[in-house]
């Protein structure tokens, strides 16, 4: 079958193969089986751009202009939300489901990366200068890449390494 909607991110959100697509149109939850959709209209609210699941497709953060919501998948209702600087770039969730970051800025250098707490979306660190950012596997640290690279602690955003690398690296 055939989904006739334009959209941002998509992902498979349980065992039985329920789609979740975000877009223009919000979050639409889609049955595979019957090629429906299957949400309440909760998550009918327009204009999301980007987005992070959690690594269990329980809860989904997404960004609208400045402002980051978490929401409940299984309930289609939002949990938290909280105004965040201006054109995110990207949402990135820690792969233990606790936290999240949100890089933004746009032409204005350096950008900004900030961490946050996935449950309350309380911010825990803000770090200027990233251009690429990533969790560790097991969520305890992430990295934060530009000039220089420096690597911090997930649950109080503490700088644990700075380092510097020949060459330059930009994200594609």
């Amino acid at each position: 079958g055939r989904i006739r909607s334009t959209f941002e991110d998509v992902a498979f959100i349980d065992d039985k193969g329920t789609l979740a697509t975000v877009g223009f149109k919000g979050i639409e939850l889609w049955n595979p089986r019957t090629q429906l959709i299957e949400n309440n209209g909760s998550f009918r609210r327009q204009g999301y751009y980007k987005t992070g699941w959690t690594n269990d497709g329980k809860r989904l953060v997404v960004a609208a202009s400045d402002v980051v919501e978490v929401w409940s998948v299984n309930t289609g209702k939002r949990i938290e939300g909280r105004a965040v600087g201006r054109h995110v770039q990207k949402i990135l969730v820690s792969p233990d489901n606790e936290r999240f970051v949100v890089l933004w800025g746009a032409n204005e250098l350096p950008l900004v990366v900030g961490l946050y707490g996935l449950v309350d979306c309380r911010l825990i660190a803000k770090v200027e200068g990233g251009m690429l950012v990533g969790f560790a596997p097991d969520g305890k640290t992430f990295l934060v890449a530009g000039t220089p690279f420096a690597v911090y602690d997930s649950e109080s955003g503490a700088q644990l390494h700075k380092f510097s690398l020949e060459g330059r690296i930009a994200p594609d």
